[in-house]
């Protein structure tokens, strides 16, 4: 959420703990600050020295490599998919494949739910999902005013109905006392930021919108809650083009109020800064993009460029670092660059090619990886193919007081970031000349991006909607294959209008889209995926921001 409220609180405050100092060798590089009855972390990136090298291992309890079984066309799940873990299932979700059902083997079980129009169908995605130990899979849609309830044992559905209409919510559920917790999205006009109530859609009680509701109404802000403590976590993510300070919240529902527990501020003066919590047991983990370059249009803020870095800070001792998260049970692969945890599980999806192309790398440069795991990462590479379903890596977290990382990391950069550190893949690993590549993961091994310099004109020309309300500006993003003579493969969207005609056209005129190719460092066109173009209501020229 927008935090306009915290610099006049710390005005206010008393300091507990001061930043910059040093616990037991280690630099301190938060506070912990008064508000009012709450007690708020207060972290300052300025401060950070070291990258620390974090095998996963130290983070989590168990862990498994979960192949999705491949043996039906409806157990593919495709790539992008967020997933659900429980202790007995877990639930696989994307827009183009829907919600699939597996066992802890991957085993393929059901379909939940489908897109539609009926009772226990979403019309629009689904943001949020949990499975009880009862065997229940609930689905949270966005934009929805019921919450959709699964009992695998009897094959039966029901429809949850909800106090008030959500946007993007989380949520917890306890059905033997039938009570649903919800934090919501607040657009303007929205009552509620979060409530309770029980499964007759009655409310109990709530939290006002009024301090947080999002200043520019559209879907690329996010919300998030992690639930890997016993706290309900919400992170609001706000879409401005202004350095926000983000702030991540605990719903007390006993006291119904949203209690500020953790924040981070820029380390570059006037830089546009979107950071990213996750609570851990242990620590706070921050994933924090600075942007190079923004482009304005229609008042909305789209990301062009930027460095994107980990940072842990220890929930006891504020000590904090650059976290380089690497898979040290698989060779030291690295992590995505937004780590998933999620309910107390590191679930982290894997499409087939992609990890296969991943593990022969990491296999052919790293000459130390014990005999043992070298031999099960080239069984891993070599059972994968075309026909393969995607790969999931499944670990639970360890419990507070577990995971320490003191006296087994060793510092391997001094003052860098992650992304500085990052192993690069050189153009000459680039052989397969029909090798789709993702844009983010080989940006800065081309000598260009894909162009498409006069799409402004085409989508000008060419929009159905020329005469759409200026007064309820519209955005779209949509995600693209760029082919090599620039035409456009496929488009999938990622973020929505809120209209289904708009998101529609966007995808129309993406598809209709062309350019130029991405260009390597040979200066050979490729293949590139995941290229994400923006399509506005009405069409309106872009302005760069400088």
């Amino acid at each position: 959420m927008k935090a306009c409220s915290i610099p006049f609180i710390l005005l206010l405050s008393f300091l507990l703990v001061g930043c910059g100092g040093q616990q037991n060798g280690k630099a301190t590089v938060a506070e912990r600050i008064i508000v009012g009855s709450d007690t708020l972390v207060s972290a300052n990136y300025d401060l950070l020295k070291d990258t620390v090298v974090v095998p996963l291992s130290s983070l989590l309890s168990d862990f498994s490599i979960v192949c999705l079984d491949n043996t039906s066309d409806e157990a593919i799940v495709g790539s992008g998919a967020k997933v659900f873990v429980s202790e007995r299932y877990i639930g696989v979700f994307s827009s183009a494949s829907g919600y699939r059902l597996f066992d802890r083997q991957g085993k393929y079980l059901t379909e939940v739910s489908s897109s539609g129009q009926g009772p226990y169908e979403y019309v629009m995605p689904i943001c949020d999902s949990y499975i009880d130990d009862s065997g229940t899979v609930y689905l949270m849609p966005w934009m929805d005013k019921k919450l959709i309830a699964y009992d695998i044992q009897k094959d039966q559905y029901r429809a949850i109905p909800l106090t008030y209409m959500t946007t993007k919510a989380t949520f917890t559920i306890d059905a033997e006392k039938e009570r649903l917790s919800i934090a919501n999205l607040a657009f303007p006009g929205a009552k509620s930021v979060a409530w309770v109530q029980d499964l007759a859609g009655n409310l109990i009680e709530e939290v006002s919108a009024a301090n947080y509701i999002i200043p520019q109404p559209d879907f690329g802000n996010e919300m998030a809650s992690a639930f890997c403590t016993e706290a309900f976590d919400v992170l609001f993510w706000t879409w401005t083009d202004q350095p926000i300070l983000d702030t991540l919240y605990h719903y007390d529902t006993t006291a119904n109020r949203l209690k500020p527990v953790y924040t981070a501020y820029p380390q570059k003066e006037g830089a546009a800064f979107r950071p990213s919590f996750v609570e851990l047991p242990d620590y706070y983990l921050t994933t924090v993009q600075v942007e190079d370059k923004l482009i304005q249009i229609n008042q909305s803020t789209i990301i062009l460029d930027g460095e994107q870095v980990v940072v842990a800070v220890d929930k006891h001792d504020l000590s904090g670092f650059y976290a380089d998260l690497r898979l040290d049970m698989l060779g030291g692969l690295t992590t995505p660059k937004f780590p998933p945890f999620r309910r107390g599980y590191y679930a982290d999806n894997r499409d087939p090619i992609e990890l296969k192309d991943a593990l022969e790398d990491l296999l052919a440069k790293e000459t130390d990886i014990i005999p043992e795991q070298r031999a099960q990462l080239e069984a891993l590479a070599a059972s994968l193919n075309d026909n393969s379903n995607n790969v999931l890596f499944v670990g639970k977290l360890k419990r507070e007081g577990e995971s320490s990382f003191e006296g087994k990391i060793p510092v391997i950069h001094q003052t860098k970031s992650k992304a500085q550190t990052d192993v690069s893949q050189t153009s000459e690993a680039m052989d397969d000349d029909n090798k789709l590549y993702r844009f983010d993961d080989l940006r800065d091994k081309l000598k260009e991006e894909p162009q498409f310099n006069d799409i402004l004109f085409y989508l000008k020309a060419n929009n159905r909607y020329q005469n759409w309300d200026i007064n309820d500006k519209r955005l779209a993003l949509v995600q693209v294959i760029v082919e090599k003579d620039g035409t456009i493969s496929e488009a999938l969207l990622t973020r929505s209008t809120g209209n289904q005609e708009l998101d529609e056209e966007a995808l129309r005129l993406a598809r209709g889209a062309k350019g130029r190719a991405a260009i390597d460092r040979r200066n050979r066109p490729v293949r590139m995926r995941d290229y994400s173009l923006q399509v506005s209501f009405p069409p309106t020229e872009p302005q760069l921001i400088k």
